[in-house]
């Protein structure tokens, strides 16, 4: 369909989008120990841009807009940190987050071409996990499952093209991950925890026509 100016394009949110999107994302890891090694170990933290898309559906009543949404992100947000636990002196510890997305609700509030809004649900992030003493490394990748929460403004420019600006908040549980010795049989165990702050901006194309 033909691009339809802003002083002609309908104010109506209804309808079925698709886009892309881009920002920076801060990621951060809280490794303890798991079992008898119980305790704090370390914590990590950096960041990193990121690239994905997104697709969802609204709804508008009077100037309330309901909807859902599903994304997907690919990034790679790398750090390493000392192990600070007594048993493991030595150690440096270290996670990759390569994508994250996530699959949300959303509940804004129409101002004619503008909408502001603020979305949750659930969130997965994908990880790389090592450890590393001298040439003896320990490696190991999960998928873990969290919760988002975020806020967002988005602007029509036409009736089927809209920007849009948002900030989220992530977090997933800490939980037991079982590495293994690269080259060897042996495993260690750690309980690593993470949340993640992201700013990003982006384009959707809306499936409507002006009324």
């Amino acid at each position: 369909p033909a691009l339809v100016p802003v002083s002609q394009a309908s104010d109506v949110w209804t309808g079925c989008y698709v886009g892309l999107h881009g920002g920076y994302v801060n990621a951060e890891k809280k490794w303890e120990g798991a079992g008898s090694e119980n305790g704090p170990r370390a914590s990590s933290g950096d960041g990193n841009g990121f690239g994905g898309l997104q697709g969802g559906c609204s709804y508008q009543f009077q100037q309330w807009v309901v909807g859902v949404q599903i994304e997907q992100s690919l990034t790679h947000v790398a750090s390493s940190v000392a192990d600070a636990n007594v048993d493991y002196v030595g150690v440096t510890d270290r996670s990759t987050v390569t994508s994250f997305g996530s699959a949300t609700a959303r509940v804004g509030y129409a101002m004619g071409q503008t909408l502001g809004y603020v979305k949750g649900g659930l969130a997965w992030e994908r990880s790389k996990f090592g450890q590393e003493i001298g040439l003896v490394r320990y490696e190991a990748s999960r998928t873990d499952l969290g919760y988002v929460i975020g806020v967002g403004l988005e602007h029509k420019l036409t009736s089927n093209l809209s920007v849009f600006a948002e900030y989220d908040f992530s977090r997933f549980g800490a939980r037991n991950v079982t590495l293994n010795r690269v080259g060897g049989s042996w495993t260690d165990t750690a309980r690593i925890g993470s949340q993640s702050h992201v700013v990003k901006v982006g384009l959707n194309w809306w499936f409507t026509q002006a009324k």
